[in-house]
């Protein structure tokens, strides 16, 4: 379980306590007392006896591997850590990425965060980092197949004297419904398994970093991987955020699908309301929401739109929510007895007004799922955005009108997503499946293209700081719809636009028949560069350097987009574009290195001017202007290369 070499510095990395409550109303479990190493791997100093059948395990340098038999039936498994507590600078809690900057305070995180809990309408991951005064920041979780937990921060504790500090840190992580993840162990027998991340300060430079090995370590585990169509990468426009979904037509559609097409984005986002009633319309207006036929006064000949789009070189991607039913559809007589009910078999309504499918039902899930197989059945559809199971009940289903085959909705929920993905990638053409952060996990968002961090239009900055979490996740980041008012200058258009590209895919929801012509101009040349970068090996996903700037890797090199007036940004050694992404018109450089500059060019006048100058190691102040690309000289890199030899 890591080195054992007694001649390398050890530091105490706090303890662990595992404890398995069976069904039967005993208990089980061990505690260890852990050290890391110099180079961060973890060693057991001390631990109780593991309890017969267990096995406890280094799976990684910074991963205990947990393996514990499914007999007698077990009702939860909990992991207590412990470690002293330090002066916290920030803390990132357990989040789906949408909310994480509000607990980032310790004081914050202690008195708003002290209980959290993974479900299906909020899976957030489960990981603490901390940053510690000075520099260190550190971090620990639970790896485990998807599925409830409860996330408890014991200490420090706020209660009616605020803040209590114990002078130590004590957080506790409980899996619930363990039967529906339950595997083969290598007898045969069922067994549970999970993973404890234990990540040292002395590896780590900010909370990027411990989330990016945190999810590292987690892929590995569940055997994920991502994979993300080229067709995902360009940039997308939707209907959702300059308009109520009530004024959307299918000509509207088809005027804004035009200017896209001419401004270089392809990807037509057709969302909530297509079928009737959006999610935005007045509550006392019942949705209808569960029927996903076209609305006949919106989108009379939707068949004709979609082809209409498919002419223009662009494609047509769905939105859509296949475990909502409202109480005005057709469908809600048709599947009322599967939707998610109380004990009288009374549905539950949403605060969105309307109702779910129940997914720990095996004949609901079959509903689910046939909405996806008509949908692609009846309509080319290009793509599927899937929405809204951030709006589930918070109750569970305790139903006496249908069976239910798993105690866990998330474990339902990602069948779904599995099954429905076996259908997409049966399509005999490419399909981008467009998820949120709400609800992907590492293995849900591995069953898509794209994990979008919504909702912040006009709010470009929060926007970014929602795709900095996805990043370092690790997951191909889908930005989510932006827009800017008609009074927005060029320069703004410009820096709304390079926030995106820093922070993953374009996407915008703007009115593209209002724009001026200064603001089309923009569009027009920055996603002419961005398809540059995509030409040169650009993907979905950002790097991030120990300062946290975020970096897109091409195969040509780095480009570094500064987002930040007046920071100091280090340019990296194979850094071949620097982009200007502030309204300021100086960027302050760190290079450790003499670097060659080849010229600049401006995004938004597409000026080039060839100029080859030295730039010394060193601090400097340069003059670049909004949407300025500086471009250096670099060495150019082999390919990577698979084991085989191939190219990758």
């Amino acid at each position: 379980m890591g080195s054992s070499d007694s001649t390398a510095r050890r530091t105490a990395a706090g303890s662990v306590e595992v404890r398995a409550r069976r069904v039967d109303g005993t208990s089980v479990g061990f505690r260890a007392v852990l050290v890391a190493t110099g180079d961060g791997r973890l060693v057991v100093a001390d631990s109780t006896p593991v309890p017969t059948g267990w096995r406890f395990t280094g799976a990684a340098d910074e991963l205990l591997e947990v393996r514990l038999p499914a007999r007698p039936e077990l009702r939860d498994v909990s992991v207590v850590y412990t470690t002293t507590l330090d002066n916290l600078d920030h803390v990132v809690v357990p989040d789906t990425g949408r909310w994480h900057m509000n607990s980032s305070h310790p004081i914050s995180a202690w008195r708003f965060s002290g209980d959290l809990q993974v479900r299906a309408n909020s899976l957030k991951t489960p990981v603490y980092v901390f940053e510690r005064l000075g520099g260190g920041v550190h971090g620990v979780g639970v790896i485990a197949a998807p599925t409830e937990m409860d996330i408890t921060l014991h200490e420090p504790a706020s209660n009616r004297a605020l803040n209590v500090h114990f002078r130590r840190l004590r957080v506790e992580f409980t899996l619930l419904h363990l039967a529906d993840t339950a595997e083969a162990g290598d007898d045969g027998e069922a067994v549970h398994r999970f993973w404890i991340a234990v990540l040292p300060a002395s590896q780590h430079a900010d909370w990027r970093s411990v989330l990016r090995r945190f999810s590292a370590c987690e892929r590995l585990a569940l055997d994920v991987r991502y994979s993300t169509r080229p067709e995902a990468l360009e940039p997308y426009w939707c209907t959702w955020v300059d308009w109520s979904s009530e004024h959307v037509t299918q000509e509207l559609v088809l005027r804004n699908a035009r200017l896209a097409a001419e401004l270089g984005i392809p990807n037509i986002v057709i969302d909530d309301g297509w079928f009737g009633r959006g999610l935005d319309s007045s509550y006392d207006v019942p949705m209808d929401i569960g029927d996903w036929t076209p609305d006949p006064v919106k989108y009379p000949d939707l068949p004709w739109l979609i082809e209409s789009i498919h002419a223009l070189g662009s494609r047509v991607i769905i939105w859509c929510a296949p475990h909502a039913v409202g109480p005005a559809s057709a469908a809600f007589g048709r599947v009322g007895d599967l939707l998610v009910q109380d004990a009288l078999g009374a549905p539950i309504l949403n605060p969105t007004m309307f109702y779910s499918l129940c997914f720990r039902s095996e004949r609901a899930r079959r509903v689910m799922v046939d909405v996806v197989r008509d949908l692609f059945r009846r309509h080319p559809f290009d793509g599927v955005k899937y929405d809204l199971f951030n709006w589930l009940p918070s109750e569970e289903c305790e139903s006496p009108e249908h069976a239910h085959d798993l105690g866990s909705t998330i474990v339902g929920l990602h069948r779904v997503l599995a099954e429905c993905a076996a259908i997409t990638e049966a399509q005999p053409r490419p399909v981008v499946v467009e998820m949120k952060q709400d609800y992907a996990t590492a293995a849900i968002a591995g069953l898509g293209s794209v994990v979008r961090g919504g909702d912040s239009p006009y709010a470009s900055r929060t926007n970014l700081v929602r795709m900095d979490y996805i990043q370092a996740r690790g997951m191909p980041g889908l930005n989510d719809y932006q827009t800017f008012p008609r009074s927005a200058s060029p320069a703004e258009v410009c820096v709304i636009a390079l926030r995106m590209v820093a922070g993953g895919v374009p996407a915008w929801g703007r009115d593209l028949t209002a724009l001026d012509p200064g603001q089309r101009v923009c569009l027009l040349r920055v996603h002419r560069w961005y398809r540059a970068l995509l030409h040169h090996g650009a993907g979905a996903h950002r790097e991030s350097d120990r300062d946290g700037v975020l970096l897109l890797c091409t195969d040509v090199g780095i480009v570094l987009i500064c987002t930040e007036p007046g920071r100091v940004v280090t340019v990296p050694a194979d850094c071949c574009q620097i982009v200007n992404a502030t309204l300021s018109t100086e960027l302050v450089l760190r290079s450790e290195q003499k670097r060659t500059v080849l010229g600049s060019r401006s995004i938004l006048a597409e000026v080039c001017v060839p100029r080859l100058r030295s730039l010394p190691s060193g601090v400097h102040r340069l003059d670049l202007g909004t949407g300025t690309v500086l471009t250096l000289a670099v060495e150019l890199r082999p390919h990577p290369t698979d084991a085989d030899g191939g190219t990758r």
